[in-house]
């Protein structure tokens, strides 16, 4: 049985606070229906409703300005399945434990590779609640490590991984799923991989051709045409002649340049192409609600897993550091009959968002969750400011801890101690762990206290040991296309 708690009321301090609150918790009913877009490897900084100048997303605008968006919000980890799984869960990867990453790039030439963690059966995840309380579910995603080999399938009732390529077929299937289960309560997920390296469209040749002989691979070809097409036409450098062209051998040299400024700045122009196609097809996904009538009644998230280094620290892509590039993530949540055009800046996990779609669904909470709903938020109530945490990079042993205006990470024998002053050091330069010792020590007692929680928390909920997938060639494939094996 799933693991729940009575809602219990968190009515503000605030006496005018306290009567918009209650006024509009009185009157709001639940939500019918719940939309998930997670675009893989957005940044939030480069998202136009978070002050980036160039036209990057304006289907997001658009949902952000009938929507509540949190301006600080970060992810659990640096790479998609320990993020995915903590917004699954509610929990963080020290305790949910899909955290192990293959060691591929250090055995290339062994056909024998180390196993990957996957989300274990033994967790509850939302797709389960939400099917169990009488929801139809369905994912449609494209990427390495949101598939069903991973754990990621738990829960729902249909569940494409890769089999329709690109954001267009999978926002028609997912439409044609709705139409035929919008009798019923549904939960549908896209798990778009438009930013993610490599930063380059192409057309698979396992995708047909004009002459193929199965028809619906002649369709799949003539609609990547299309789609090619669609993605030549949001470039944002065009003209551009130099070395810069986004292929995943390219990133391979780049690691070793000293990369001149205007080869840096095509560079993100071709990243930036990426977020603007992904934006496009959620914009026609929007449209599609609308005219089916459904946005008015519908939750509708568009986050992301984590965000993307582009050489702000010296790195490229993810999966390694906590810097805002990285940890910070747009999250933008349309609840119906909550105020809209909200920006709320309290400092918010990837880990609130399941407790506050259970709330807005009208569902009783999950009592394994390790933070909070944040619906209260949306209706001119008060939650205490909380400290976020960052775990499961693939360099070992590295953590961070995040407060209002400070970020501490910790990265045992490798980068020691960092310290940053947000408010006066945005872009994370000045290491004052460096100069001011004594500064540091409360924030890697928070660490230590945070992880201590940890192993109580996974020895409380008697979870079993990391279960792992085997990593055959098929999987080794679909992480090479996806980055993690070049």
């Amino acid at each position: 049985m799933l693991e729940v708690q009575r809602c219990q009321p968190r009515v503000p301090s605030n006496r005018n606070a306290r009567r918009r609150y209650v006024r509009l918790h009185s009157r709001r009913e639940p939500a019918q229906n719940l939309v998930i877009v997670l675009v893989d490897a957005m940044r939030a900084d480069h998202v136009g409703c978070y002050g980036y100048t160039r036209a990057t997303s304006p289907a997001t605008d658009a949902l952000a300005a009938v929507a509540t968006r949190f301006e600080e919000a970060f992810t659990t980890a640096p790479w998609t399945l320990p993020a995915m799984s903590s917004l699954w869960t509610s929990l963080y990867p020290s305790v949910h434990g899909a955290t192990q990453v293959t060691d591929f790039w250090q055995r290339a030439a062994h056909s024998k590779l180390a196993p990957v963690s996957v989300l274990a059966d033994a967790h509850v995840t939302l797709a389960e609640i939400l099917r169990q309380s009488g929801f139809r579910t369905a994912a449609f995603t494209n990427g390495a490590y949101p598939a069903r080999i991973f754990g990621m399938d738990q829960g729902f009732d249909q569940f494409e991984d890769d089999r329709l390529p690109g954001e267009r077929l999978n926002v028609e299937a997912l439409l044609a799923w709705i139409d035929r289960n919008r009798k019923r309560r549904f939960f549908a997920y896209l798990h778009a991989k438009g930013p993610h390296s490599p930063y380059q469209a192409r057309m698979p040749e396992a995708y047909g051709s004009p002459n193929d002989s199965d028809p619906e691979r002649r369709r799949w070809f003539a609609v990547l045409t299309e789609e090619l097409q669609r993605w030549h036409s949001f470039d944002f450098d065009p003209g551009y002649v130099g070395p810069v062209d986004g292929s995943f051998e390219n990133l391979g040299r780049m690691r070793t340049w000293q990369l001149p400024q205007e080869e840096l700045r095509d560079l993100v122009a071709i990243y930036d192409q990426g977020i603007r196609y992904a934006d496009y097809w959620i914009g026609e996904l929007m449209k599609g609600l609308r005219e089916r009538a459904l946005y008015d009644n519908t939750v509708i998230v568009v986050l992301a897993d984590h965000g993307e280094e582009l050489f702000d620290h010296g790195g490229l892509e993810h999966s390694k550091t906590f810097y805002e590039e990285v940890m910070r993530i747009p999250l933008v949540v349309r609840v119906p009959h909550t105020a809209h055009g909200n920006v709320l800046h309290e400092q918010v996990s990837m880990v609130d968002v399941l407790p506050t779609l259970l709330e807005s669904l009208g569902l009783p909470p999950l009592s394994r969750a390790q933070r909070r709903s944040l619906l209260p938020l949306f209706e001119g109530g008060h939650l205490p400011d909380s400290t976020v945490f960052g775990d499961a990079s693939i360099v070992s042993g590295a953590r961070a801890v995040r407060r209002p205006n400070w970020k501490y990470i910790n990265t045992p024998g490798a980068g020691g101690e960092e310290l940053y002053d947000l408010a006066a050091d945005p872009h994370e330069r000045t290491n004052l762990c460096a100069r001011e010792r004594e500064r540091c020590e409360p924030f890697l007692d928070a660490l230590m206290r945070w992880e201590d929680a940890q192993q109580r928390k996974v020895a409380e909920l008697g979870l079993p040991r990391v279960a792992t997938a085997a990593v055959d060639e098929n999987v080794r494939e679909r992480l090479r296309q996806s980055g993690y094996a070049h």
